[in-house]
């Protein structure tokens, strides 16, 4: 079944996987919702408070802030519409979680490339932006002033934060590359076996549906009771109830009329939420409910496809398992660098 064919409640033209602009619009404004306390006297002391310090450098509440903001902006700038709304929101809510660690990481990594006394050439600068404005815009200069007007970012900070990368970058790949790494068989097996399912092919789900408006026509004095029908239709499915009976007398989605059934998916056309679920949940189980923002949603798996492991025989496969375990090598060198650096900084953290 193709996604167009997955409407979602009917009523309320949701969808599972339908990722409209104005929806990102809303994510990328509500991440950056922080930020616009910078401007409100109200809030200035929270904003300017000391979270943390790095070699005797302070850094406030507004900074972390800020560089989490830059950082969702780059997000978006760089990948446009091509990221899909789940994957979007996930990776904005890591970047807000680490935005702290990932300041005093960046700080203790400039502060050691400084010592170095080693410095990026403009034209490096010049060539990265070049870059950028040619991949993400095709090489449209207007369109790309104009987006950085719709962020908020000045041109000189758009450079600043390509000049940190560049820095930030090598630093990492300098220590990637320190020490001389390699994968043996029984790493290459022992990566394979435990990461399975990295390399099987898609799996599919066949589901049913029940669900339900967190609101009765937009009426907020209604989430309380339609919380507890939900829960009540929960326990009531538990309990043994019929779930195509329980579709038809209360789901307001496109397959209510048909027992809930709404078809077979392969688990990146469903919502992150959802997919865990499917592909959790046994066989012919009823699942708990889902919080879709709008939307309840309890799913019944009719039946699964979990989808073939590719051997390690297969060259290809080796090959890939092979690039892995050195990328998490080199990941692992980077992390003991980087703990050294913490090591021997001089950090403070502010509750």
């Amino acid at each position: 079944m193709s996604l167009s064919h997955f409407r979602g409640p009917q009523h309320a033209g949701a969808s599972w996987v339908a990722q409209s602009d104005s929806f990102v619009f809303q994510i990328v404004c509500s991440s950056l919702a922080g930020v616009t306390l910078l401007a409100s006297g109200a809030e200035s002391t929270e904003v300017n408070r000391l979270v943390a310090a790095v070699n005797n450098r302070p850094i406030t509440q507004s900074e972390v802030l800020n560089a989490s903001a830059m950082q969702v902006q780059m997000l978006v700038m760089q990948t446009g519409r091509s990221m899909s709304t789940q994957a979007l929101e996930q990776k904005i809510k890591e970047i807000q979680e680490n935005a702290l660690q990932d300041l005093i990481d960046r700080e203790l990594i400039l502060h050691s490339f400084k010592e170095m006394g080693a410095t990026i050439r403009a034209q490096h600068i010049d060539d990265a932006v070049t870059r950028f404005i040619k991949e993400r815009f095709g090489g449209d200069q207007k369109k790309f002033v104009q987006e950085l007007k719709n962020s908020g970012m000045t041109l000189q900070q758009f450079r600043q934060m390509q000049e940190e990368t560049i820095i930030v970058q090598a630093m990492r790949a300098k220590n990637a590359d320190s020490v001389p790494v390699f994968a043996t068989p029984a790493e290459i097996e022992s990566f394979w076996r435990e990461n399975r399912a990295l390399f099987a092919s898609p799996g599919a789900v066949k589901l049913r549906t029940i669900t339900i408006p967190k609101l009765v026509n937009g009426d907020v004095s209604t989430a309380l009771s339609q919380k507890t029908l939900v829960g009540e239709i929960h326990t009531k499915l538990r309990g043994g109830a019929d779930f195509g009976a329980m579709a038809r007398a209360y789901s307001v989605d496109s397959g209510s009329e048909d027992d809930g059934v709404r078809g077979t998916f392969k688990k990146e056309e469903l919502q992150a939420s959802l997919a865990d679920a499917a592909f959790s949940v046994p066989v012919q189980t009823v699942s708990n409910v889902i919080d879709l923002g709008d939307f309840y949603t309890i799913i019944y798996v009719d039946a699964r496809d979990e989808g073939e492991v590719a051997p390690l025989s297969d060259p290809k496969v080796e090959e890939e398992v092979r690039r892995r375990v050195l990328q998490n090598k080199r990941q692992e060198s980077v992390e003991r660098w980087l703990t050294r650096l913490r090591r021997d900084a001089n950090i403070r953290i502010y509750e």
